[in-house]
């Protein structure tokens, strides 16, 4: 096999730059290199959403949260974590489903910020450093 000096090799060639994004879910983490505009449908969020209206549903038709945990074999604790979903505004939810939201608005970003973007008067969301800056008033204010 010959071999390959390394005063044969062009030094430009092996490196390149490119734009990339991070994305952490869990223990998934995403990387997307390249320049490609086109956001992943978060189906992990859809699906939370879709079952937070299930249970707000089963919650107006009389059941108690008990009772949609063990039907769910879940804990009720989360259901009541999952049940906020059921509130986004709409146009938060059309934003989600099409994939338009900020990269970092998740389900559990939602978990934990969710007082922010349910049933917001504009409908609108927020861009994401408004989220971030509304999270830091609520905490301000809560502590």
């Amino acid at each position: 096999m010959d071999e390959i000096s390394k005063s044969d090799l062009n030094p430009e060639g092996l490196f390149f730059t490119t734009p990339f994004q991070l994305r952490k879910r869990g223990v998934e983490t995403i990387l997307t290199i390249g320049t490609d505009n086109s956001k992943p449908i978060d189906t992990t969020l859809i699906r939370s959403i879709a079952k937070a209206r299930h249970y707000s549903d089963a919650i107006k038709r009389g059941q108690s949260f008990e009772e949609i945990a063990a039907t769910e074999n879940l804990s009720k604790r989360r259901i009541l974590q999952v049940v906020d979903l059921a509130f986004l505004a709409p146009d938060t939810v059309k934003k989600i489903v099409q994939g338009n939201q900020p990269v970092s608005l998740t389900a559990k970003w939602l978990g934990i910020n969710r007082c922010h973007l349910t049933c917001r008067p504009s409908g609108a969301l927020p861009p994401f450093s408004e989220l971030e800056l509304l999270t830091y008033r609520w905490k301000r204010a809560t502590s």
